[in-house]
């Protein structure tokens, strides 16, 4: 086996839904504050690992 091209190891994408920010300044205050919002989060991606071996097709 030959050494992989790609290798990806804990992929994960979240996307958050919900409650809109005014501007940059409310956005820092929340994650500073550790405060929770009204925010659906769903994961696309969560932990994905995978190599891409020299040949290999991705569909």
């Amino acid at each position: 086996m030959s050494k992989p091209i790609i290798e990806v190891t804990g992929l994960s994408k979240k996307f958050r839904i919900g409650k809109q920010y005014a501007d940059l300044r409310q956005t820092i205050g929340e994650f500073f504050s550790g405060s929770k919002s009204d925010k659906l989060e769903i994961w696309a991606l969560k932990d994905i690992n995978f190599t891409v071996e020299e040949g290999d097709v991705l569909d």
